[in-house]
C-alpha cells in the first residue's frame, strides 16, 4: 500500500438525527495507485459516502484518467460519489509560444460526464449545487470556473462567482463542499478564524470541506493548531493560509485536507514532484458524523495505513 494516513474525527451538530460516517479526500490528481488503496480502505470501513474536494484529475488529458474512471465506477458499486471540480479537473497543459510549458483551460469534461452518468455518482458542475442524502443530511457543492483560480483566488472574484447563487436548507445538518476554502475564512484576531457569511447563506452551513492547497507541504508533525499556514503553495504562493486542519467559530466548522498527493505531477517540479508524493503520507479524512448539544469538529487520532 501507498504511504496514506487516516485521520479520525467526530462531528457534532444538533440537526444530526442518526450516526453516520463519511469519508472525505481531495487533490488525487490522477494518482491511480493512492485512489486503489482508497478503494481497500473504504471497503474496509464500510463507509457508503465518500466527498471528493476536486482535483480528481491531474488534467483533461492525463493518460491515467481512465483508471481513474475505471477505478470510481468501481468504488460507486458499494458507495454513493459526490465530489466538486478543482482547477486540475478543467485544465491541460502545453507549451506557449516560447516553448515554455503552459497551463490552458479545457472544455473537455468528457470524464466527468460519464461518471456523472453512473447512478451512485455525482458531480457538481455548476457553480452550487445540492443533493439531500437523507431526512438530516444534506451537500452541497460549489465549482469554481478555473478563471477563479488562474486570476489568485481574489476575494471580489469569489463575490462575483458565488453571491447570487446561494441556497439551503436549515432542516438538514447542510455539508459544503469546495476546492478552495480561502476566501471562507477569516482571520478576525491572531487566533480567531471564522467563518465568513455570505447573505446569510452561509450560517446555515454546519461543516466546509475543502482542499487545494496540499496542506502547503507542512509535515503532519509540524503542523500548527492556530495558524494553518503551509510553506508554499498552488502557483508558487508562499506561506498559504488555511492550508490544513480544523476550524470551529462555535457555530461553524471547517475541515481542509491536506490531500491524497502533495506535488501535482503536472507541475514543473517534474521528478522532483514524483519524489515528494511517494515521500509525502497522502491524507484520508475519515469524519463520524454525531448527534450532540452544539456544532463542534474535533480530531480523535491519526492512524498510518
Amino acid at each position: 500500500m501507498s504511504k496514506l494516513v487516516l485521520n479520525d474525527y467526530n462531528m457534532y451538530n444538533p440537526k444530526i438525527k442518526e450516526d453516520r460516517d463519511i469519508v472525505f479526500i481531495g487533490d488525487i490528481h490522477s494518482d491511480v495507485e493512492k485512489l486503489a488503496d482508497i478503494k481497500d480502505v473504504l471497503e474496509e470501513l464500510k463507509t457508503s459516502i465518500l466527498l471528493i474536494g476536486g482535483d480528481l484529475i491531474d488534467s483533461t488529458h492525463d493518460p491515467r484518467n481512465a483508471d481513474i474512471a475505471e477505478l470510481s465506477n468501481e468504488i460507486a458499486k458499494t458507495t454513493r460519489i459526490i465530489m466538486v471540480k478543482g482547477n486540475h479537473d478543467s485544465v491541460y497543459f502545453g507549451e506557449d509560444e516560447y516553448g515554455k510549458r503552459k497551463e490552458y483551460p479545457s472544455k473537455d469534461d468528457l470524464l466527468f460526464r460519464e461518471l456523472n452518468t453512473n447512478r451512485n455518482i455525482t458531480v457538481f458542475d455548476n457553480l452550487i449545487e445540492a443533493v439531500p442524502l437523507y431526512d438530516d443530511l444534506r451537500v452541497s457543492g460549489v465549482t469554481l470556473p478555473i478563471e477563479y483560480y488562474e486570476n489568485g483566488e481574489k476575494e471580489e472574484a469569489f463575490d462575483n462567482f458565488v453571491m447570487n447563487d446561494l441556497h439551503t436548507n436549515i432542516k438538514r445538518f447542510n455539508i459544503m463542499m469546495m476546492h478552495s476554502l480561502k476566501n471562507m475564512v477569516e482571520n478576525q484576531t491572531n487566533k480567531n478564524l471564522v467563518i465568513k457569511d455570505y447573505l446569510g447563506y452561509i450560517s446555515q452551513m454546519n461543516m466546509l470541506l475543502g482542499a487545494h492547497i496540499h496542506a502547503g507541504l507542512m509535515p503532519i508533525w509540524a503542523r500548527s493548531k492556530e495558524s494553518h499556514k503551509g510553506i508554499v503553495g498552488p502557483y508558487a504562493s508562499f506561506f498559504p493560509k488555511y492550508a490544513y486542519g480544523i476550524i470551529n467559530d462555535g457555530e461553524h466548522s471547517a475541515l481542509v485536507t491536506g490531500g491524497v498527493t502533495k506535488i501535482a505531477s503536472s507541475s514543473e517540479a517534474g521528478f522532483m514532484a514524483n519524489s515528494a508524493n511517494k515521500l509525502h503520507t497522502g491524507e484520508i479524512e475519515h469524519i463520524h458524523l454525531k448527534h450532540g448539544d452544539e456544532n463542534h469538529l474535533e480530531l480523535n487520532k491519526r492512524i498510518k495505513l
